[in-house]
């Protein structure tokens, strides 16, 4: 058996069961205890039973559970599935990706109707023993020892498992209700007790038993039953004391058949074909898939049988994604299963809501159905879906808990009218609601980058446009001819960087039909897209080159950044037009502008040049909604301003929040002008609509694209480099457009980078060295530091200090010390105080709002307030408020502080002997916390920053491209905001504000290449990402390396796979000295070279055959830095560079080798003239195999100050990897 189960780290979260894997004293693992399985799965059916079982459309099932063979369960398989089992999702996780029972999978093994009333069972009256015992005539046991039996007992309903021949109607009801309770409490909804069965169900059971033939209703059973599954899988890995034998309360025999049917781990052979079923001896009834497992002759291979647990667990993780039978359910199937009569209706007459998107309902319980996650199971393709936040987890389905009690308590007695209440909440009782998907179709035909070579050409080209038109055109008659009228709606016709569209289908079969149709390259499946949510030109050095480009207000002058983003608000100062006459575009921008809701024809004011919005497929999704997202290009949202302000935002702009000016604002690059692409909203964003923003911003011929978002997960395809958006990104450089993307928010954790390819360049996020400092200032002259960005309170004067549940209302339950309620304090007593709230700082996310806490004390009339730790903890400084406050506030970071300040206010405190306060002796004044402070520390990598190694597919196995590429900063960056957003409520109606994320990062990073592209326009991307990784530093300016920050607070020394090369250098990034290019014949060797992606691939992606000169490696590809994932013996890496300086110049090669590997650079010193090249041949060998990747870097000083470095990543291994 393995040793800790690697999805630990990956899947898992605190509240998991598999946390007992851990074992505390580290000399091993704790798996955690096997489920146990409760009560009988088999019952024999009486035929007079068969009429009401069908019209209650509950015979399908009875007929697999009561016929042939006891279904043998497999505790041990059902545990290990459980262990991946994620609340927030409903999904098992695997390595390569998701999977679920879905309504699909409930109809077709236990053909339980889908459609019809919710399952909302009647609670038992007060009576129902002595109501059922008069039925039965036989007593109910009461107890069993000294425990009370609260359910009706399983042994006591055995007595009636056999009707008798001669059995008149009475008789026959009797024991119909007993059948049907057991087929409810034992099969259907068996509860954690396992031994006896809710009396709620009695109600359901006489219904079906009593009512006229005619008047029993058909239930969701099949809907119910998902539910009841769901919710037992989410209870149970729920981490709990640990019983010796917990209980698993799922439909077992679902569960079970649906791991056989999907999975090969412990699935048995069926020696003998299925039998339909017997109706007397003249008729038969259809099968369900269910069948051929409780009917069929089974038989377990050796290795098999009596399987233990831990061996499944290890199993399912070393399972691959080409094992998995995704849609078992196939036309050949269905005919194998069904035999003569075939395969019951039931199974697929409700198939057009298996892909509803909705709730699903049984009795008190609401559970989400997501089968957007496991498309593949659908027979579609899919990206591995982006994970959800991880603090979600078990408090999220804890709160839908609390939620159902609170449903409970206000319908103590529900009936099927409390579905209808629940509908109108959106809570979906039933699944009816049908969503279609948005595919984009990429066709053999050539796209206009390729129908001319030359992009100035093809922007002015009559030629082009009339290609365009003909592309277009093609596409809508293709699309007649293969789908019918009304099945669908093309939304984009993308022609410029890729020939095809997106379109919005109403069938499922569409990606089939389209995949197999003459002239289709390729069809790929729409995913969400997320975002990946001032002083900083000095701090990187940009305001040091303005000079060196005209001045700032030249400072990108010619050069048009395009930002695909949630839009702009032209109204900002950031934006506002040149001072002089508007400033023309520059020739070769041919895009134009779209006035809109918000967003006047006056916007294009010279400094905004173009703007246009993109969102089809949110519109098709129905998550667009004209009223709050704007159908202009103006940002609903903020961070859409924010980005583009950063980037090129006007010089000088004053940056006012809370009336307060902070600063003045500059971006990047603040004489370059900005295209605006608006494919971003509050919801995210689509691919589709990403695409065809990258594909108009390439064709209106902007230099730069930043792109704050991505998608949050690795392709599902045959490498992460091969989905549709990356390969597009290939050819907007191609185009010869800089492409410059966020890394992704997923840090600290390894592997969670979101940009992939080695023609993008992608940004890490740092911290800066600009601080706000707070101080309070005590009646007894103790001064404690703080943090928030806050006014003083008014004058010198000292305030009295008074502890919020000092003022609240007595014996309040609302947490008044945290004050998150105004409503419990006493506002004659909170007059004129600062007011000390406590939080508990380790649970901020999921508990205490500081945003709360403001927005209490301004409302109950307090001076000031003061926020500390519940425990006497450290605040992280994190936790601060990013936002101006309006009312003076504090934040005591040091537990140490805290316990000194309370220990002051109990000192200057009198109480009362009922420990009421008698008078409040303790006073605090609070410092002035507007005025930034600059330390003048070094970067730190930000912790959510993502992190490398690169990823090269799904299967996470690390790639031979080191990612990210470079850092810069982003954490607390004041940038615009858009006044209308509701993003961030505390600074609603602000133009101005402070975000934090790769998001901020990334537009520094493209204002930069903006003024490298201004200073040498004829530079190829590839060049432009040179100069900007080989001048990045990786060490503070004594020396020191970087570092990281980690978890909880840690800081370690950062690596390539924190930072990239390093942190972004403006200044030497626009003088270089040597800089290394890729063209896209190399892009193609390079994609032709990663392992498990043949030609055929390459092409589908691409377009392009792989060149006829192959490269070997990865590593081959000339890119400013050398990543081996992989290195056993010895690798030869090439290396060409071109002098981009301005004499001849000698340089000298200074190796740090990684650990564990020698290096060798030839030349080692080598003079090179203005425009020549040079090869350099860097040979590794391993000489200690190791278990992890090390680091290095060789360094080219030259004799004219210029030093070229190039960072080494290198996994020294005894065998090639996989």
């Amino acid at each position: 058996m393995s040793g800790l189960p690697p999805l630990l780290n990956a899947f898992y979260d605190d509240g998991h069961r598999c946390q007992g894997w851990i074992n505390p004293a580290g000399d091993g693992i704790e798996p955690p205890p096997t489920f146990r399985l409760r009560g009988p799965n088999k019952w024999d059916l009486d035929p007079r039973f068969v009429p009401r079982l069908a019209q209650s459309g509950l015979l399908p099932l009875a007929r697999m559970t009561s016929t042939g063979q006891s279904l043998m369960l497999d505790s041990s398989l059902l545990t290990a599935l459980v262990d991946r089992w994620r609340p927030e999702t409903h999904t098992f996780h695997f390595r390569w990706g998701e999977m679920t029972p879905t309504l699909k999978d409930v109809a077709m093994i236990t053909g339980l109707p889908l459609r019809g009333p919710p399952v909302v069972p009647q609670p038992e009256s007060l009576t129902w023993r002595e109501d059922l015992e008069a039925q039965f005539g036989i007593p109910l046991p009461r107890k069993e020892g000294a425990k009370e039996i609260r359910g009706v007992p399983k042994s006591w309903l055995s007595q009636f498992t056999v009707v008798p021949p001669d059995a008149d109607d009475y008789v026959i009801r009797k024991h119909l209700i007993a059948y049907l309770l057991f087929l409810f409490g034992s099969i259907m909804f068996p509860s954690s007790s396992g031994d006896t069965i809710p009396p709620s169900y009695i109600n359901m059971a006489v219904e079906i038993a009593d009512n006229q033939f005619d008047d029993i209703i058909a239930y969701s059973w099949g809907s119910a039953v998902l539910c009841h599954t769901y919710r037992g899988l989410c209870v149970a890995v729920q981490k709990k004391p640990i019983r010796k034998e917990p209980v698993l309360s799922v439909c077992y025999i679902l569960l079970q058949l649906w791991s056989w049917e999907h999975l090969p781990i412990g699935r048995p052979q069926i020696e003998h074909p299925v039998h339909p079923y017997k109706l007397g001896d003249t008729r038969f009834e259809p099968a369900t898939f269910g069948s051929r497992w409780t009917y069929g002759k089974l038989r377990w291979a050796r290795q098999f049988a009596g399987k233990c647990y831990p061996l499944y667990h290890d199993d399912l993780e070393r399972l691959h994604d080409t094992e998995v039978i995704w849609d078992p359910f196939s036309q050949e199937d269905i005919l194998y299963v069904g035999g003569a009569p075939g395969l019951s209706m039931q199974c697929t007459c409700d198939a057009d809501i298996w892909m509803t998107r909705c709730n699903l309902v049984f009795a008190y319980m609401v559970e989400p159905y997501q089968p957007e996650r496991v498309m593949r199971q659908f027979g579609l393709f899919q990206e591995v879906p982006p994970p959800p936040p991880r603090e979600l987890a078990h408090d999220v389905h804890t709160f839908r808990q609390l939620c159902s009690d609170t449903i409970a308590m206000a319908f103590p007695k529900p009936s099927l009218v409390l579905c209808s209440i629940l509908t109108f909440l959106s809570l979906n009782c039933s699944p009816y609601h049908v969503f279609a998907k948005v595919y984009m179709v990429v066709m053999e035909d050539d796209p206009v980058v390729s129908y001319k070579a030359s992009r100035k050409n093809i922007m002015r080209g009559e030629e082009a446009q009339k290609y365009k038109q003909i592309a277009t055109t093609k596409h809508d008659i293709f699309l007649e001819s293969f789908l019918p009228t009304g099945s669908y709606k093309k939304l984009y016709s993308y022609t410029h960087l890729l020939n095809g569209f997106a379109l919005h289908a109403k069938s499922v079969e569409t990606a089939r039909i389209l995949s197999g149709a003459k002239g289709v390259r390729l069809v790929q499946e729409d995913i969400k897209m997320a975002k990946m949510t001032t002083y900083t030109p000095k701090y990187i050095g940009a305001s040091g080159v303005w000079p060196l480009l005209g001045g700032a207000e030249n400072s990108g002058d010619g050069i048009v950044i395009g930002m695909i983003d949630t839009g702009i608000d032209p109204k900002n100062p950031s934006f506002a037009g040149f001072s002089d006459q508007a400033k023309p575009p520059p020739a070769s921008f041919k895009g134009m502008c779209r006035s809109g809701d918000r967003f006047p024809p006056d916007s294009c004011n010279g400094k905004i040049v173009g703007a246009r919005w993109f969102a089809r497929a949110g519109q098709a999704t129905g998550e667009f909604n004209a009223t709050i997202h704007y159908a202009s290009p103006y940002d609903p949202d903020g961070h859409g301003s924010h980005t583009a302000s950063t980037a090129a935002g006007n010089f000088h702009a004053p940056a006012i929040s809370r009336g307060y000016n902070f600063g003045y604002a500059s971006g990047m690059a603040p004489g370059a002008r900005l295209a605006i692409y608006k494919a971003a909203y509050p919801f995210g964003g689509y691919m589709s609509d990403v695409i065809a923003a990258v594909d108009q911003a390439v064709e209106d011929g902007v230099d730069v694209i930043s792109l704050s978002m991505a998608p949050s997960s690795v392709s599902s395809g045959p490498a992460s480099f091969l989905n549709l958006l990356e390969t597009q990104l290939l050819l907007a450089t191609k185009a010869g457009v800089s492409v410059v993307q966020a890394v992704g928010n997923g840090g600290p954790d390894a592997s969670s980078i979101v940009s992939f390819s080695p023609w993008i360049t992608s940004v890490a996020a740092s911290t800066t060295d600009r601080k706000y400092n707070k101080s309070i200032i005590t009646g007894h002259g103790q001064v404690f530091s703080c943090g928030a960005i806050s006014p003083s309170t008014p004058g010198e004067t000292m305030y009295p200090l008074a502890l919020a549940d000092d003022v609240s209302i007595a014996n309040s339950t609302d947490g008044s010390n945290s004050c998150q309620d105004p409503k419990v304090f006493i506002r004659s007593l909170v007059q004129g105080k600062v007011i000390i709230c406590m939080i508990v700082s380790s649970n901020y996310y999921e508990g205490d709002s500081l945003t709360n806490i403001i927005d209490t004390a301004q409302k109950i009339g307090a001076v000031g307030v003061v926020i500390a730790d519940r425990y006497s903890g450290d605040v992280d400084i994190e936790y601060q408020p990013t936002f101006p406050t309006a009312i003076p506030s504090a934040i005591v970071v040091n537990g140490v502080d805290t316990m000194n300040l309370l220990e002051y206010y109990d000192n200057n405190t009198a109480r009362g002997d009922d420990g009421g306060v008698m008078a409040f002796g303790a006073s605090v004044r609070i410092l002035e916390g507007r005025r930034a402070s600059y330390s003048g520390e070094p970067p730190m990598v930000a912790d959510y920053s993502s992190r490398g190694p690169n990823v090269e597919n799904a299967q996470m196995q690390a790639a031979d491209v080191l990612k990210p590429n470079v850092m810069a900063p982003g954490h607390h960056i004041w940038g615009a905001w858009s006044p209308t957003s509701d993003a961030m409520p505390e600074i609603q109606g602000e133009s101005y504000a402070i975000l934090s994320g790769t998001s901020m990062s990334t537009p520094h990073v493209a204002g930069v290449a903006a003024l490298i592209r201004q200073r040498h326009p004829t530079w190829s991307p590839a060049m432009v990402m040179s100069a900007i990784m080989t001048t990045a530093e990786a060490t503070d300016r004594s020396g020191r390396p970087l570092m990281a920050r980690r978890d909880v607070g840690a800081v370690v020394a950062a690596t390539p796979f924190d930072m990239g090369a390093g942190a972004i250098n403006a200044a030497r990034a626009l003088d270089p000295g040597l800089v290394l290019d890729a063209t896209y014949r190399e892009y193609l060797q390079f994609l032709c070279a990663v392992p498990g992606v043949d030609e055929a691939a390459v092409r589908r992606a691409t377009g392009a055959l792989c060149p006829s000169a192959r490269a070997r490696w990865c590593s081959d590809l000339n890119t400013p830095s050398v990543t081996v994932a992989s290195l056993v013996g010895s690798r030869r890496v090439d290396r060409r560079v071109w002098s981009v300086g301005a004499e001849n110049e000698t340089y000298m090669a200074y190796v740090r080798a990684p650990d564990g590997v020698a290096v060798r650079v030839s030349p080692d010193e080598f003079t090179i003239a203005p425009g020549a090249t040079a090869v350099l041949r860097i040979v590794l060998n391993t000489t200690a195999p190791g278990n992890a990747f090390s680091f290095g870097e060789v360094v080219l000083r030259g004799d004219k100050k210029h030093s070229v470095r190039i960072p080494l990543a290198v996994y020294p291994a005894a065998v090639l990897g996989p």
